[in-house]
């Protein structure tokens, strides 16, 4: 209903000023026209308006003003604004009524992207691992397909290098110690893959405990102790001669791992004719273990 009368009113205009040429069109509701209840897009091409119109009659859309350029709106006469919900098409590529850039239409009512264009520039993020990005229907960039990269091992983890995207195979391991850890089967060694000091074959002793709690930082599931023995001296010959130093055994067996005791370096014979330790030998140890 709306076209035929505007078509008259065109024609009626025309021969008002003489020029039966001039015409103009409404324009149709675009392939972007919103959907969901919001304000219809509808395409409004480059026109001259017919002397008066009565935008409280007029549909929306139709031509109104020259300078501004403006379309009747919502019963009145308003120049063509991007964000209106109107695509008026001598400057717009669409309008769907906001501001908000990326989602299909953007603030300058162009399309966020160009599903035409395969791959679409705008919405390569320029990284090769996730995929190739393309542009919908909606004119909105849709992420790619992420590069899978396949392992042989439950130990093992795919890893994706950029900018080439290509695959590579890694340890899994947390820590950086070298080894996988053991939960994942035989192909673990590490029996606590957070603490990078505890590891299968781990040489070194500590007077602290494991992250995890106890002294087992080789993971043979025992904790060893560095310092198992007691001082030994020796009275053979005549002499007194220290074989090796020890806890000093008067008060209870060797210290447990993290304990400090009495630790004895000398020997000498006493004022009974004895070869013992020497008292004044005595330091303090720690008993350090894995």
């Amino acid at each position: 209903m709306f076209r035929i009368a505007s078509l008259s009113a065109v024609a009626a205009w025309a021969v008002l000023v003489g020029c039966s040429s001039s015409s103009f069109d409404i324009g149709t509701p675009s392939e972007d026209a919103a959907t969901d209840g919001s304000a219809e897009e509808t395409a409004i091409s480059d026109t001259s308006p017919p002397p008066g119109v009565d935008c409280t009659k007029a549909a929306d859309g139709t031509p109104c003003a020259s300078s501004p350029r403006s379309f009747c709106l919502r019963g009145a006469c308003s120049p063509s604004t991007c964000g209106d919900g109107f695509v008026d098409t001598a400057s717009e590529e669409c309008d769907d009524s906001n501001t908000v850039s990326h989602d299909g239409c953007d603030n300058d009512c162009t399309y966020s992207c160009n599903s035409a264009k395969v791959p679409d520039k705008k919405c390569n993020d320029g990284k090769a691992c996730n995929g190739v990005e393309t542009c919908n229907a909606k004119h909105v960039c849709a992420p790619g397909a992420s590069i899978a990269c396949e392992t042989t091992s439950p130990c093992q983890v795919g890893v994706c290098t950029e900018p080439s995207g290509t695959c590579s195979v890694g340890l899994v391991d947390k820590d950086k110690d070298g080894q996988a850890p053991s939960t994942l089967g035989t192909c673990g060694s590490d029996c606590d893959d957070t603490d990078p000091a505890s590891f299968k074959g781990q040489p070194k002793f500590s007077t602290t405990p494991t992250k995890r709690g106890g002294f087992d930082f080789d993971c043979d599931g025992l904790e060893t102790k560095q310092f198992p023995s007691f001082v030994k001296c020796d009275a053979s010959m005549g002499g007194c001669t220290l074989v090796n130093d020890g806890w000093f055994y008067a008060g209870g067996g060797v210290p447990e791992c993290g304990a400090t005791a009495d630790w004895i370096t000398e020997c000498f014979i006493n004022s009974s004719a004895v070869c013992v330790p020497r008292p004044a030998s005595t330091v303090k140890k720690t008993q350090a273990c894995r």
